[in-house]
């Protein structure tokens, strides 16, 4: 890992790098996902073992350590974050495991960097402040209003809010967005988050450029179809609490026409599967998840409808802890 950097919050941090070697294999490669191309990046647990797989070669490497992986659009730079004692840094990587670098280090913690749709920004999540709330469970908070007043338990709890630096670490900018703004994801049409249901702001400060697309609370993470530009905007993926399980859903760019993608098998179960963090194919044709419908965390792929599910062939344990992780990005 690069070495601790002194940099007071929302500047760059002087830039380091690492001597670490390019990414080796973990001995035990992967078979190939058979019609699928590109990368994943992945991680085991927050904080813990990044991996590569490529999912037409079937290789499979680590990487590094971090948390929140995202890669470049172009396939060549993976960003994540690592927490450096009592700060937290963004770091980039290159996709072999060399040039490891931070970029930027500030005082609380960040979460979930995501990559502007040319690579030239990175736009993340970070406590701005606190704020009481009432929790329902699973990382979700909401307003202490009726009837949320009425119905679950009330917590002081961390405020988040959306800010962007360019991949330098460098031009540092406030993001619009409403409390809780977790789990960003970089559109042609602007930036999709996860706070009080699925939100779309811009890059920029304007209070007015942030707008609702789907207001449940329940719906979180989302993702935008790559190659849907103006005017649809292609669909969101995203998943939703279901009562007592997180599914899979996507909608229309605007809000509209909300499909479910997962569902139970069975409800004669004492406690239903889970399927979480899902992130699009580059090509907009496919969408890879967490589920442990099996017993266990494993990654999974589907069409865009949500037909032909199945595992991928990665074998490696996986943690989720329900606070969204933003735990695989598929990239080039």
């Amino acid at each position: 890992a690069a070495a601790a950097a002194s940099a007071q919050p929302g500047q760059a941090a002087a830039r380091t790098t690492s001597n670490r070697q390019p990414a080796t294999s973990t001995g035990q490669p992967a078979p190939p996902a058979a019609g699928l191309t590109g990368k994943l990046v992945f991680q085991a647990r927050s904080g813990g073992q990044l991996y590569i797989y490529d999912l037409a070669r079937g290789t499979l490497r680590e990487l590094t350590s971090g948390a929140d992986p995202a890669l470049s659009p172009d396939g060549r730079t993976v960003v994540f974050w690592r927490a450096d004692g009592g700060s937290h840094s963004l770091y980039l990587i290159d996709s072999d495991g060399g040039n490891e670098r931070r970029i930027l280090t500030r005082s609380e913690a960040l979460r979930a960097p995501a990559w502007s749709p040319d690579g030239s920004k990175i736009v993340f999540s970070h406590i701005s402040g606190q704020r009481k709330c009432r929790d329902v469970g699973y990382n979700i908070c909401m307003p202490d209003v009726f009837p949320y007043n009425l119905m679950f338990p009330l917590k002081v709890a961390d405020a988040w809010g959306l800010a962007r630096v360019d991949r330098e670490g460098g031009s540092y900018q406030d993001i619009a967005a409403v409390p809780d703004a977790i789990s960003p994801d970089w559109s042609d049409r602007g930036i999709l988050y996860g706070g009080t249901g699925i939100q779309l702001t811009q890059d920029g400060s304007a209070a007015d450029q942030n707008r609702s697309l789907l207001g449940e609370f329940h719906y979180q993470d989302p993702a935008s179809q790559p190659g849907g530009g103006p005017p649809d905007g292609g669909r969101i993926v995203f998943h939703s609490l279901e009562k007592d399980h997180w599914e899979i859903f996507s909608a229309n760019a605007d809000g509209s026409n909300v499909v479910a993608l997962t569902r139970p098998e069975t409800t004669l179960v004492d406690v239903l599967p889970h399927n979480v963090a899902p992130d699009w194919s580059p090509d907009g044709r496919h969408i890879v998840f967490l589920s442990n419908r099996t017993g266990r965390w494993q990654l999974w792929v589907m069409e865009a409808d949500g037909a032909n599910l199945r595992a991928l062939p990665v074998d490696v344990p996986i943690e989720y802890n329900y606070q969204a992780e933003q735990v695989v990005s598929w990239g080039q």
